[in-house]
């Protein structure tokens, strides 16, 4: 296969990797599970100030306990409106390592 020469070469841009619990596609008996995201970047390192965390369309970063390799949050049931709800529930997670470069989960 040919390459067009005066196209730059393309490099992967490393970023945060962060496996989440529940895990993805899980059931869950309860409505307030403990939400953990994990992250790391071997590259470049995470800046946790950029950490974004959206459940079911309402951003509840503040609520979470950030670290240089976690954040943590445990719901009462009493969030108003409730962090979960009955069916499938949504968590978009954001943040970028220390390079600026974004990553989505």
């Amino acid at each position: 296969m040919a390459r067009n020469i005066s196209e730059p070469a393309r490099k992967a841009k490393p970023h945060p990797a962060y496996p989440a619990r529940p895990a993805d596609g899980s059931t869950i008996e309860t409505l307030t599970p403990e939400i953990v995201i994990q992250y790391a970047d071997s590259v470049a390192g995470v800046d946790p100030a950029t950490l974004s965390v959206v459940v079911n369309g309402i951003d509840r970063t503040a609520l979470f306990a950030a670290t240089g390799t976690e954040a943590r949050f445990q719901p009462t049931g009493l969030e108003a409106p409730p962090v979960f709800q009955e069916g499938a529930n949504s968590i978009v997670v954001t943040l970028a390592d220390g390079a600026g470069n974004l990553g989505l989960l």
